[in-house]
């Protein structure tokens, strides 16, 4: 990670922007605003954390250390590019605001979603369930609950303009021409909030099993709370 900011060459004499190396210290830098460069992976944000152990605490309730930890004991799956018409080119960062449809109010969400994009389609696609996209365009998809080693070395990118969900769950361009320039902590909390949904790695596997098993047996589809699917309060984040 670096950071850039204008002064003076110690070597040259010349005033110009002058980048530093700040990998190390990068808690310091945490509510500045930042922006992705160059070839940047997923894996790039867990090796940020691996680098400041301190960010490890800051981001516990999103089970950062857990999610570190399995990330070292699980072969990632290698990323190389070629067009699969169900796979993921690459996962994109962007902001995820709501518009009350009745008041016309805006909520301003500080969180970042995080989405896997997948490539251009070369024809029609229709996936489980009727859902069909056209050629020529692409299908986004949920990384919630998704393996951590299949994203691994996904590229990461940051989409800055700003769609607007109205209350009925139609999106639409937020009025005028908004651009959103993240901080880091958006950053890593965006990346950490989808992949800890479900809780930490051995609670989302589980959370994965039990929702397998029950759609592979009908008659397991019974009522159930939100805190009787995900556990007591106290034993996830709020």
């Amino acid at each position: 990670m670096e950071f850039v900011a204008w002064g003076v060459d110690a070597q040259t004499g010349e005033e110009g922007y002058l980048r530093s190396d700040v990998t190390a210290d990068a808690v310091a830098y945490l509510m500045d605003a930042v922006r992705l460069e160059g070839d940047l992976h997923l894996r790039d944000i867990f090796a940020l954390l691996e680098c400041n152990p301190i960010l490890l605490q800051m981001f516990r309730r999103q089970y950062a250390a857990e999610y570190l930890a399995e990330a070292r004991k699980n072969p990632a799956a290698p990323y190389t590019g070629e067009y699969e018409a169900e796979g993921i080119e690459y996962l994109e960062l962007r902001p995820d605001w709501e518009k009350n449809a009745q008041t016309g109010e805006l909520v301003v969400r500080h969180g970042l979603s995080i989405v896997g994009i997948g490539h251009v389609l070369r024809q029609d696609v229709e996936l489980n369930g009727g859902m069909l996209y056209c050629a020529g365009t692409r299908i986004q998809w949920s990384i919630m609950f998704c393996p951590l080693a299949e994203l691994w070395n996904l590229p990461l990118r940051f989409n800055g303009n700003v769609p607007v969900v109205e209350g009925n769950g139609i999106s639409s361009d937020c009025p005028g021409s908004a651009v959103l320039v993240p901080s880091l902590a958006q950053i890593i909390h965006g990346v950490l909030w989808e992949l800890s949904f479900g809780g930490g790695p051995e609670q989302t596997a589980d959370l994965v099993d039990e929702l397998a098993d029950a759609g592979a047996d009908a008659n397991a589809w019974t009522v159930r709370s939100v805190d009787e699917l995900l556990g007591p309060a106290e034993a996830r984040k709020d």
